[in-house]
């Protein structure tokens, strides 16, 4: 033991044993040789962070992509605020995920356990680990500062899930923005579980249900005011005539309300207002154009139902509580076919131009359904995961397909050709075959086309959402606040004055704007703009059939974009 005590205490640094060393040689040899010091062996004992990193080089891309997850999911907080181990069952890890991603989940445990790093059930056997794993800590530097938001957010989940999904137990204020702030933007490596997603989708949805009641009560309340003042007048003795018109009054009003969203009972209540009493507003509701021909109703819509149309009117896309049902506009509504939506929630649908071919954008993956075959492809490229306002378009070309949320300001295009993100957070407005493409960034605005880019400083301060090609897609149209003006690729003007609100009267309230150039009108619906040069003096309205969002010139230079609306 001496021998021992010495070494281990020699000034020299390098000439004292290892802790191993002095272990073995007091416990690990013969009864006569215990007390001296033995010379070191070679050993294959790598450390833990070296274990850890030797592992996840050895496992698959698919795999790999998960490990983040899988491992983030099984650190904690104590009570003073510092990493912790915890356990986490299989199903937490698996639930609401494909097959392909539960075998790889699967495989990581596997690999994990065969290398004594991770137990069963599913928890980091040595807490050393958070500290040695040199990836493992930078994933943890990440996401420390959301991960007490989403313990939270799963233990208010399973207990949801367990007590039978009471209402009283969604999140709602302060905790409900803070998960939904940390699932839009602060989370970078951790995927919701289906269950962490309903569970914020029901909370979401329950807040909006509370406003629309109170919104309600507010109404009936104020119906009840009215409907007091009312009697009030009657008591009084007010003739019955100018209780008609009141009335009148308030259906014509209610009418031109409901012009856009709902047509048909904006014209009974047109026709109630003049058999009530023929007074201007009344006979004004009566004449008001219609903007609808024909009225489908969604049978089996719900408040959670996703609706999109195909560009020529032609194809209904509803999809409800998993279900996909398409519909034949043209045949008054028609049912074309119904078939199972995916499997995660749906944040936004959109057809591609040529109405053949429907992208569904899911939490984690988008999807394509083929009209042609009735087929739902396989699950592809990114999802949008926050919870709000979504939407979803495709390029002009069919080639890519755009996503955004408006809340987190999360946007992104997939190229369908290539099987590749493009446009990662980036503003882009595609021209006519996706030929090229404006990318808005200030000063480091870009014209990109296939393999160059080309710088366009000339795009600062232009606002994207108001830019347009033109058909041959060597020209835009951009709305600033001062007009529309026509620009080339090398932002040039290619006209000397913008095209500016005209004084003259376009169709009615709501249905168009009027923009002025000085050779040419733009009008908006119905044309009603005098035109000077016209064979009538003035725009003609479009042809029956014709799409109203396409511009119409005739010959007589007067130019007609029905139904757009000034910016």
């Amino acid at each position: 033991m001496r021998g021992l005590v010495a070494a281990a205490l020699r000034p020299d640094p390098e000439r004292r044993p290892s802790a191993r060393q002095l272990l073995m040689s007091l416990l690990d040899v013969p009864q006569s040789q215990q007390g001296r010091l033995l010379p070191p062996e070679p050993i294959d004992d790598p450390p833990l962070g070296a274990r850890a990193e030797a592992v996840y080089a050895a496992l698959s891309p698919a795999e790999q992509d998960l490990v983040p997850d899988v491992f983030l999911r099984l650190v904690g907080l104590d009570a003073e605020g510092a990493d912790a181990v915890v356990s986490a069952g299989r199903d937490e890890l698996v639930a609401g995920r494909g097959p392909d991603e539960v075998a790889a989940i699967d495989g990581v445990l596997a690999a994990y356990g065969e290398a004594g790093l991770i137990g069963e059930p599913p928890a980091i056997t040595h807490g050393a680990l958070l500290r040695a794993w040199p990836r493992l800590r930078e994933w943890l530097d990440g996401e420390r500062a959301g991960l007490a938001v989403h313990r939270e957010l799963a233990e208010a989940a399973r207990r949801w899930e367990a007590g039978g999904r009471r209402e009283s137990q969604l999140f709602q204020g302060e905790p409900l923005d803070r998960a939904l702030a940390w699932a839009a933007g602060a989370r970078r490596r951790v995927t919701l579980s289906a269950g962490e997603q309903t569970f914020l989708d029901e909370g979401l949805a329950n807040t909006r249900r509370r406003a629309r009641r109170r919104r309600t009560v507010m109404a009936a309340l104020l119906s009840a005011a009215m409907a007091a003042v009312l009697l009030a007048l009657w008591q009084r003795g007010v003739a019955d005539e100018r209780l008609d018109e009141t009335m009148a009054r308030v259906a014509a009003s209610r009418a031109e309300a409901l012009r856009v969203a709902d047509p048909v009972t904006a014209r009974k209540l047109g026709l109630a207002a003049w058999s009530l009493a023929p007074i201007p507003e009344s006979r004004r509701a009566l004449a008001a154009h219609d903007p609808a021909v024909e009225v489908f109703a969604d049978p089996h819509a719900g408040p959670r139902t996703l609706h999109a149309i195909t560009a020529d009117g032609a194809t209904l896309a509803a999809l409800d509580e998993g279900t996909l049902r398409l519909y034949d506009l043209n045949a008054g509504g028609r049912p074309l076919a119904t078939t199972g939506g995916p499997a995660q929630s749906v944040r936004a649908m959109a057809w591609s131009p040529d109405g053949r071919t429907l992208a569904l954008v899911g939490v984690d993956r988008s999807y394509l359904y083929d009209l042609r075959t009735g087929i739902l492809g396989r699950p592809f490229g990114r999802g949008l995961g926050t919870p709000g306002e979504q939407s979803a378009w495709f390029s002009p070309g069919g080639g890519l397909l755009f996503a955004a949320a408006r809340q987190s300001g999360e946007r992104w295009a997939w190229d369908l050709r290539a099987g590749r993100a493009a446009y990662v957070g980036e503003y882009a407005v595609i021209g006519p075959g996706d030929r090229v493409a404006l990318v808005f960034d200030g000063k480091d605005s870009q014209i990109r086309r296939p393999g160059r880019a080309s710088p366009a400083p000339w795009l600062d301060r232009m606002p994207w959402e108001y830019t347009t090609f033109a058909p041959d897609g060597v020209r835009v149209a951009i709305a600033e606040e001062t007009g529309i003006q026509i620009y080339g690729l090398d932002g040039v003007p290619t006209h000397n004055s913008r095209y500016r609100p005209s004084p003259a009267t376009c169709g009615s309230a709501g249905t168009g704007g009027c923009w002025s150039a000085p050779t040419a009108t733009a009008c908006g619906s119905g044309g009603s703009t005098t035109a000077p040069g016209s064979p009538t003096g003035r725009c003609p309205p479009p042809p029956t059939g014709t799409r109203r969002r396409r511009s119409r010139r005739t010959a007589a230079g007067c130019a007609c974009w029905p139904g757009a609306a000034p910016s």
